[in-house]
């Protein structure tokens, strides 16, 4: 045995020219370089599951196609179909290879900035690596760097393309981040379907959702009010999009709920008697992150939504929720109780059940006290009313939130 040299598997291997001069197995697909080139639509789409190979294929397209990879073109193709049977494009093309994982898609702002920022780099890195191709690109790359053109750099590289005679090859990897980022949030996206997609503005949410639609990662579910509720197609699909949420849970991404921070201060209310965790965690991780526009006419019911979908990622507690919308909770003789958490009967040791009063006052409200009395004097009429006056280990709390980055919480004694 010890006279066979035996070759690695390249698992997890992107780099096309490390699989081909670091002894790893490679199982040739250049065939299908030829394969791609007769093709009559030059904009090709590969859509396969992850670990499928896809960006090592597209790393072996970058050597293949780029001029400054002539005089290494025997050492990484030598002895593979395409190396035997070269087409006339080969190193003929200046690369410029996209990468679009790590966009920040926490919301559009920050999507739009994240966007401009990786093609601005991308580009400045092109114009970096061609410096001795292009004329001037020195002075394009500060250009860039100067007034942060974002996607318009795009111009740049293509008017420095153009005047040197050079063509363009283009290469878009982990595009599937911020498309399943924007699909993977409800399963389905209402949106009119465009018909042309424009550099510039293709990070638009209805640019990009018909791009996807065309490309066929979105179909066509019902129409609604003019325009097409659009879903994922099929379950090949759905399956790399779980897959992909179920990355994003792994790695804690921004956007991504801190489930077990969340679950502590449930516990805490449940096992310890204690909202101050779970009412702390609401307002880092919800209340603080509205915009000041989110918070024009903003009042109770809007906080007792973000309380209850925090509170429903459990199942410690049955909430009563009864018409959130309109603001309807449990009657008692004394009035209506903002939000009731009962034990579930499938949690017989949790100890304390809670009784939730929630106040909201913008930010520039000064006297507080008289909110401050007139929410204890209703928690306290709640706790004697003929539905809750028999209820084991309840406690009551008073939630004040002033303005968004403020809160007050005021607990009272367990009543037995």
């Amino acid at each position: 045995m010890s006279g066979y040299t035996f070759k690695r598997l390249p698992y997890g291997e992107q780099n096309f020219a490390s699989v081909r001069t670091e002894n790893y197995a490679y199982v040739d697909k250049t065939r299908y370089i030829e394969m791609l080139e007769k093709e009559s639509n030059k904009r090709q789409f590969f859509i396969r599951p992850r670990k499928f190979g896809k960006s090592l294929f597209i790393s072996m397209l970058s050597y293949y196609y780029d001029m400054l990879c002539t005089d290494h073109f025997q050492e990484l193709f030598g002895g593979l179909y395409i190396g035997d049977n070269p087409t006339p494009r080969k190193n003929s093309y200046a690369v410029m290879k996209f990468d679009f994982s790590g966009l920040d898609t926490a919301n559009p702002d920050n999507f739009i900035k994240s966007f401009n920022g990786k093609v601005q780099l991308t580009v400045q890195r092109f114009l970096e690596k061609y410096g001795s191709v292009f004329r001037q690109s020195d002075k394009l790359i500060d250009n860039i760097e100067r007034n942060q053109t974002g996607v318009r750099s795009l111009e740049v590289a293509y008017g420095a393309a153009q005047l040197s005679g050079v063509k363009i090859f283009v290469i878009i990897d982990e595009y599937d981040h911020f498309a399943n980022d924007l699909i993977a949030m409800g399963g389905g996206v209402v949106s009119a379907i465009q018909t042309a997609f424009p550099i510039d503005i293709i990070h638009d949410n209805e640019q990009f959702v018909s791009l996807l639609f065309y490309l066929g990662l979105l179909t066509i579910e019902k129409p609604v009010f003019g325009k097409l509720r659009l879903c994922i197609p099929n379950y090949s699909i759905k399956t790399v999009f779980w897959e992909y949420i179920l990355r994003m849970a792994q790695t804690g991404s921004a956007f991504a709920i801190n489930t077990s921070e969340l679950d502590r201060s449930i516990h805490t209310l449940a096992l310890d008697g204690q909202a101050g965790p779970f009412i702390d965690y609401v307002s880092r991780n919800i209340f603080n992150r509205l915009s000041n526009r989110d918070l024009q006419q903003f009042d109770e019911k809007y906080i007792k939504i973000m309380l209850l979908s925090c509170l429903f990622q459990s199942n410690i507690y049955i909430p009563d929720c009864r018409d959130v919308i309109n603001h309807v909770s449990t009657e008692t003789d004394s009035g209506y109780i903002d939000i009731y958490l009962r034990r579930s009967p499938l949690m017989p040791e949790v100890k304390y059940e809670w009784i939730f009063e929630l106040k909201y006052l913008k930010a520039g409200v000064k006297k507080l006290e008289p909110h401050r009395l007139e929410a204890r004097k209703q928690l306290r009429n709640y706790g004697n009313s003929s539905l809750m006056k028999d209820c084991k280990d309840l406690k009551k709390a008073v939630i004040l939130f002033i303005g968004k980055n403020r809160y007050e919480l005021f607990e009272d004694d367990v009543i037995n």
